[in-house]
């Protein structure tokens, strides 16, 4: 990713929920002309949801699975989850999006015990 992100959002809706397995997604939005593929893009495979949300994209890397950078729905922007990146994208969280449909479990990081502990 060569641009300056436009935007990064928590987005609650029910596609996001199931598309990342978590109570939402954290997508940074980049430019048309900022992403480009150095290698593997020929392993990108990419579903289209028909049923509960026409259209919804996701693509993911066909060797291991992993979520990759997509194109949004109406293909004028990357959409990339902000965990995929190595580095501090220096924007941060701007907007909780759809969030009529945000999971009833959710609970604001701020009020979640900071003690690592494991899940066995």
């Amino acid at each position: 990713v060569t641009e300056t992100p436009l935007r990064f959002i928590y987005c609650h809706c029910r596609s996001c929920q199931k598309a990342s397995g978590s109570l939402h997604a954290a997508n940074i939005a980049f430019p048309l002309d900022s992403l480009k593929w150095t290698q593997g893009e020929e392993l990108i495979e990419h579903f289209v949801e028909t049923k509960e949300n026409p259209g919804f994209p996701r693509s993911f890397c066909r060797t291991c699975g992993s979520p990759v950078p997509k194109l949004s729905r109406n293909r004028k922007i990357w959409v990339v989850a902000s965990g995929l990146l190595d580095s501090d994208p220096g924007i941060r969280p701007q907007a909780s999006i759809y969030w009529a449909e945000h999971a009833p479990w959710f609970v604001s990081a701020d009020k979640i015990d900071k003690n690592e502990v494991s899940l066995v």
